[in-house]
């Protein structure tokens, strides 16, 4: 009798001569119908073959950044957090902050003003072909950076530092006095907590000698510090 072949699946064929041909990524079962024509001296039958094809899960990797902002005292910003993964599962997200949001495409938004830590979760799901992963991105929110008004030798062996107030909402201003234009060589670091104050007496200053001054505002939450970028510098010869 001749027979003939027909798969349930189109990721699995048979040819004439009974070959199954199973296609690359198929995952499932196929049912293959055999059919005999009927004869002068038989009736038509058929069988039917169950094909079970599973795949053998490989681990997954998400690739994801860690991102530094500054805060934004005027508007929400936002971003693509760009994840990407050696596997195909579908990609979700949760962030550890209300103040900062994730879409369910990976788009980031930080609140205005918002300053502080977010780490967001990003989750594969599981697939026939990789397994189920998971991975995380810190988001660190720093505060507005101040700059400085002016640096004067006020009196002897001292110098007044002014600068301008914070419109954010930070905890205090840290002052830093270098001997050097790019701070390798940093006598002090001073801190200054009250968030209203615009000055600041800095002493035991050396006559004839050259300072550069520089500051940057900072702001705890939850006990931790977040510091802005440091401004640009002023330099002065104390002459008193």
């Amino acid at each position: 009798a001749v027979l003939t072949y027909s798969s349930s699946e189109r990721g699995v064929k048979v040819d004439p001569e009974g070959t199954v041909t199973i296609a690359a990524g198929f995952c499932g079962k196929a049912t293959v119908t055999i059919t005999a024509k009927a004869t002068a001296s038989y009736l038509k039958t058929t069988a039917q073959s169950v094909i079970t094809v599973t795949a053998v899960q490989k681990s997954n990797k998400i690739t994801v950044s860690n991102f530094t902002k500054n805060t934004n005292l005027n508007r929400a910003q936002t971003f693509k957090l760009g994840a990407s993964q050696k596997g195909n599962g579908v990609l979700s997200y949760k962030s550890s902050s209300k103040k900062v949001t994730v879409t369910s495409a990976g788009k980031v938004t930080i609140a205005k003003g918002f300053v502080g830590k977010a780490v967001i979760t990003v989750t594969s799901a599981e697939t026939p072909f990789f397994k189920k992963a998971a991975s995380k991105s810190t988001i660190i929110v720093n505060p507005a950076k101040t700059s400085l008004i002016s640096v004067s030798n006020s009196a002897s062996k001292k110098a007044t530092v002014k600068w301008k107030i914070s419109t954010g909402a930070v905890t205090g201003y840290q002052i830093q006095v270098a001997t050097d234009s790019t701070f390798t060589k940093v006598l002090k670091t001073y801190k200054v907590k009250s968030i209203k104050k615009a000055s600041k007496i800095i002493s035991g200053l050396k006559k004839k000698s050259t300072y550069f001054f520089r500051i940057r505002t900072y702001q705890t939450v939850s006990k931790v510090n977040y510091y802005s970028e440091w401004s640009a510098s002023k330099k002065i010869k104390i002459t008193k």
